[in-house]
């Protein structure tokens, strides 16, 4: 591990959100696709927002496998499997005609997806500690940003050439191959290597799997817990956020749909901008109070959503609010690779990362009953509450190293 290495000089680290960045095209690059798809395929909106569930769904299910499977086979492996196999079935959507076979490539996609996002999660609290993996947490939440702005712009304007342009994309996940393969080496803290040797095998069996699951209940300690309690917190309200917000902007404050499309760019801010800064807030003030400060301001943010129906505020408001999401996430990584392992971390990540994409799975499903049942306020006011409960839970729990 390195406690002082110049991350802008270092080659791995490059490589790490460049394994992130193409990790983040599992839905920007799709979702413009679906109404040129939906025509083409004559699919109802029901139907063809299952492109979106057939990556989720397996998502969930493959990524604490695949969190097991690094802890045995090792990163490297995985991470270069998971590159040739996410970025060959989203290129071959751009060429298939067969709905059914659409599904298939994208399920084979989200199987392939936690050896991307998560890995990366997991390599930075292999190859470094202290304030240099909180600020390397911090440029993984600010590549993912980036790359969530800009990639749905452009996929925007591929579609109108055809629905099918976008998933060519996905190419660029060779170009990372390349670079993963050239920069980044099998992390020496990684568990492997011993692994394999003392098994004969690098493979697991279902019964080394199933007491590898037993380990991480007993890895995951009372502070990763209640961090990732807020993370799937911050996620669940984030991503009502995202969903709804468009749809505010027209119907009740009288807004254009450009506003809407806006105060979703301005709700990534805080993650382009702020995160990178993450080691340097964190060694001024500590994790513990940045981690409440920081939920805290999203919540508070949130709820100030009531005050005012002005467009221009809302946006300067969601804006207070993205500050708040682009310090938890990178410290909230930070906390939990941190605190595992080296010979668990990656399945203690795989935790992290199902409570991620359980809440950006059920998210708008479940504030779209809320929804259909009161009002927006009761949307606002019900993730402001969660996030300062959740900010209040970890100021009794964590100390403040």
């Amino acid at each position: 591990m390195s406690r002082n290495t110049d991350l802008r000089a270092d080659p791995k680290l490059y490589a790490i959100l460049g394994l992130a960045g193409v990790g983040v095209f599992s839905s920007t690059l799709v979702s413009p696709a679906l109404p040129g798809m939906a025509s083409a395929f004559d699919l109802t909106e029901a139907r063809v927002g299952m492109v979106m569930t057939a990556f989720f769904l397996p998502a969930v299910v493959a990524i604490p496998v695949v969190g097991s499977l690094t802890d045995v086979m090792g990163r490297r492996t995985v991470f270069l499997v998971s590159l040739v196999v996410y970025g060959f079935a989203g290129m071959l959507i751009g060429f298939v005609d067969s709905f059914g076979v659409i599904l298939l490539l994208r399920a084979i996609q989200g199987c392939a997806f936690p050896g991307l996002i998560p890995m990366a999660i997991t390599l930075i609290g292999d190859l470094y500690e202290g304030r240099v993996a909180t600020t390397a947490q911090g440029f993984l939440t600010s590549i993912t940003g980036l790359v969530g702005v800009g990639s749905p712009l452009l996929a925007g304007v591929l579609v109108d050439v055809s629905w099918r342009h976008p998933f060519f994309l996905y190419g660029l996940s060779f170009v990372a191959f390349v670079c993963c393969y050239l920069w980044l080496p099998e992390p020496t803290s990684a568990p492997a290597r011993a692994a394999s040797e003392s098994s004969g095998s690098i493979v697991p069996s279902l019964s080394q799997l199933v007491e590898m699951g037993r380990e991480v209940g007993g890895a995951l300690t009372t502070e990763s817990r209640i961090v990732i309690v807020g993370v799937f917190v911050l996620f669940f309200v984030r991503y009502a956020l995202f969903t709804f917000m468009p749809l505010y902007a027209v119907t009740v404050l009288g807004t254009s749909e450009f506003v809407g499309g806006a105060a979703v760019a301005v709700l990534g801010l805080g993650r382009l901008f702020v995160a990178p800064a993450a080691g340097r807030i964190v060694g001024r003030f500590g994790r513990r109070t940045v981690l409440i400060g920081s939920l805290l301001l999203f919540g508070v943010g949130t709820g100030a959503l009531l005050l005012t129906l002005e467009p221009w505020l809302v946006l300067l408001i969601l804006g207070v609010a993205s500050v708040g999401d682009g310090l938890f996430d990178p410290v909230a990584n930070d906390v939990v690779t941190a605190t595992a392992a080296a010979d668990v971390r990656g399945r203690v990540v795989s935790v992290l990362e199902v409570g991620k994409t359980g809440a950006i799975s059920v998210s708008p499903v479940a504030f779209g009953v809320l929804l259909s049942v009161s009002s927006y306020t009761v949307l606002f006011v019900t993730g402001a509450v969660l996030a300062v409960a959740v900010a209040g839970v970890i100021g009794l729990v964590l100390d403040d190293r």
